[in-house]
């Protein structure tokens, strides 16, 4: 993040020039956002795209030859072969010297034909990497490499478990073992085991090969049984197993294949335990549907009842303007009632929007979820996937955790006897345990995050709803800061109360969104997308509100935009 953030100042310094550093910048920027995974990986093609437009300012053609690289690496990523051919060939025209460089771009050109169906052309590849090695030889990686493609070429020209295939990834093991490459090495070994253990003996040569992967099992067990990946360790011991009453020792399968059984039922055991919580998790969730539907049917009842009265009143106004007796405290009547009705048409907006976001937000990790594990039931997904899909499954989810935790405070907000738990505390703590909890996040944004309340300032609240109120306003802060801003919590005394101010220099609201928040006691602000495009529901303050209305205080805003904004809270003294 750090390195994104001077290289956007570099490319802001010459943007618009001639100057080579302008190209070089953004093709910096596309390395970094490659590395991501998800969305943010396809800023990378915006920043390729842009550099390539200013290609000529490159000083020499090694820029060119990395920059087309690079896009064709993108569309590699992609699983685009068809769209990566083409760039790789570009490179190539840029700089064709023999070097690693070149050979790595051979190799994916080899790639991408080999996933096309072009084995001619990518055997051709193969030997022009073959030949630039038998000359001036190659690091582990490049051995690595050019045994691992040449074995996926045979795979396709052959058969997946053919002779060829099998010797070209075990060579290929080799260098994974020196380089100590366990995650490319666990999946070379774990396809070689398949063929090996399953398929029957064709060739003498298995029995040559099936000794050096007996070697390198038990190099790789160990570092295998410390990943604690079940899946992957199940599927090395079976193989390894089958192995070893094939071509080794037979006394050494069967304690393979013991451990192969109790590792297989730890992973039953695993995926009960997850059950078993993921069933708690839905009563709960299902418990508080509940337990918001009778909130709701409470609503529609106040609904019906507002309105008879309603229609009371007005009958009683009539019969009383008939009679000239129309007085001030029907009048007041009149506005009190009209209060409540526009009171319930604000709580029903709120309602109608948390069930768009229960609907929306939920319901797609919730989908993300199941098909990830329709994906793992198959049983073919590759490390690599495995990976990307896990951590975007984790933030989805994280999000989304968030989102459920705070739907169900407001719904405690709603539920009729809910009292908080009042008791004296020391706000100066309080404040400082929040603050700390989200100091990585400031500092992703590089935002200063600060308190100047003294110890010693006593407050009347709930310790819980407290510092859900103070996590919201400074999370809600932070989010509308840009890099570089302030976020800093004071205080000032009253008689009774303690006035918590929390300001930020951010992008501040229109006058329209202050007179909202600081008229409706109900309603829920439209959220926007913050500084760095994080999302978000606008619950956050909704739930502020509530909770300190339940406290006996209150909340308002003021706010210019471009200038920032300052929440007051207004909690009792203790």
């Amino acid at each position: 993040d750090s390195a994104l953030m001077w290289l956007k100042e570099a490319e802001n310094v010459v943007h618009g020039t001639n100057h080579s550093m302008y190209p070089a910048a953004l093709l910096k920027m596309a390395k970094l956002y490659l590395e991501e995974d998800g969305v943010k990986r396809d800023s990378a093609l915006y920043y390729l795209k842009e550099a390539e437009k200013y290609q000529a300012n490159f000083k020499d053609n090694i820029y060119r030859h990395d920059l087309y690289n690079t896009l064709g690496a993108f569309f590699f990523s992609k699983y685009e072969f068809a769209m990566a051919l083409p760039e790789f060939r570009k490179a190539l025209t840029f700089y064709s010297e023999e070097s690693k460089r070149t050979n790595m771009v051979m190799n994916n050109m080899a790639l991408c034909m080999i996933r096309l169906h072009q084995t001619d052309s990518a055997a051709l590849y193969i030997r022009r990497f073959e030949a630039v090695l038998s000359r001036k030889g190659g690091d582990e990686y490049e051995q690595l490499l050019y045994h691992q493609t040449k074995g996926l070429y045979f795979s396709f020209t052959k058969d997946s478990c053919a002779i060829e295939a099998l010797e070209e990834n075990v060579k290929a093991l080799s260098f994974a073992l020196l380089l100590e490459d366990t995650r490319l090495g666990t999946s070379l070994l774990l396809n070689v085991l398949e063929c090996m253990s399953n398929k029957p003996v064709t060739d003498k040569r298995h029995v040559a090969l099936a000794d050096k992967i007996l070697g390198y099992c038990k190099a790789f067990y160990e570092p295998l049984k410390k990943d604690e990946k079940l899946l992957n360790f199940s599927s090395f011991l079976e193989g390894y197993a089958n192995l070893e009453a094939k071509y080794g020792n037979k006394d050494k399968a069967i304690a393979l294949f013991i451990e192969y059984g109790q590792t297989v039922n730890r992973m039953h055991e695993q995926n009960y335990t997850e059950g078993i919580n993921d069933a708690m998790i839905k009563y709960k969730a299902e418990l508080k549907d509940a337990e918001i539907a009778l909130a709701g049917e409470r609503n529609a009842r106040l609904t019906t009842a507002v309105a008879l009265l309603f229609l009371f009143a007005i009958i009683i106004m009539l019969a009383l303007w008939k009679a000239g007796r129309l007085n001030s405290k029907v009048k007041a009547q009149n506005v009190e009632i009209s209060g409540q009705k526009n009171e319930l048409e604000q709580l029903n907006r709120v309602k109608d929007r948390l069930f768009s976001i229960i609907s929306h937000d939920m319901r797609t990790p919730v989908n993300s979820l199941i098909n990830f594990g329709k994906l793992l039931e198959r049983g073919n997904l590759s490390p690599e996937k495995m990976t990307a899909y896990t951590l975007e499954l984790k933030n989805t989810l994280g999000y989304t955790a968030s989102l459920m935790n705070n739907l169900l405070n407001w719904a405690r907000t709603q539920m009729q006897g809910y009292k908080p738990l009042m008791e004296s505390l020391e706000l100066h703590k309080q404040v400082n345990e929040e603050i700390a909890s989200l100091g990585q996040e400031a500092g992703r944004k590089h935002i200063s995050l600060q308190s100047s309340i003294e110890p010693g300032t006593m407050v009347y609240a709930d310790s819980n709803i407290l510092a859900l109120i103070s996590r919201n306003l400074l999370t809600n802060a932070i989010k509308y800061t840009a890099e570089g801003g302030e976020v800093c919590v004071s205080v000032s005394r009253e008689e009774e109360y303690v006035l918590m101010q929390v300001k930020d220099n951010g992008v501040g609201m229109s006058r329209e969104q202050v007179d909202a928040f600081n008229s409706n006691k109900h309603e829920m602000m439209e959220s926007s997308a913050g500084t760095a495009s994080e999302t978000g529901t606008g619950m956050g303050l909704l739930l502020c509100r509530s909770f300190i209305v339940l406290m006996g205080g209150s909340i308002s805003l003021s706010s210019e935009p471009g200038k920032g904004s300052c929440f007051t809270v207004v909690l009792k003294r203790a």
